[in-house]
This record gives C-alpha cells, structure tokens and sequence, in this order.
C-alpha cells in the first residue's frame, strides 16, 4: 500500500474531510484558478509558493508555526 503524504494528498484529504470546500470554491477563496489546484492535489505542479501556503492555512484555521 503506497503512503500519500505529499502536499497535494493532504490538501486534498483536508479539504474534503474538514471542509465542505470543492475545488471550485478553494480556489475562489485562494484566488487561484480551480485547475491550480487541481494540479497541487494531483502533484503535477511544484508545491504553492508560501503566501498560497500561508493563505491555505488561513482559510483552514491552521498554524503555520
């Protein structure tokens, strides 16, 4: 079994199980396209620059420390 810990999976498994947020309206939020996120779920773009990050967290309630 293939453990998913990347920076996509677990935005992915937050955003569905803590959030009632779709990829639409994340990206809304973030001000990013829904296609950029689609792209940082699947891994197939570098990992979000820190202010998307830091926004990330914002929007989840998160520390960033």
């Amino acid at each position: 079994m293939e453990n998913k810990n990347t920076f996509g999976d677990l935005l992915r498994r937050f955003r569905q199980s803590k959030s009632t947020y779709t990829q639409t309206s994340l990206s809304k939020v973030l001000d990013v396209s829904q296609r950029y996120i689609s792209q940082i779920e699947k891994g197939t773009c570098p990992p979000p620059s820190f202010e998307v990050c830091d926004n990330i967290c914002k929007v989840f309630h998160l520390s960033t420390s």
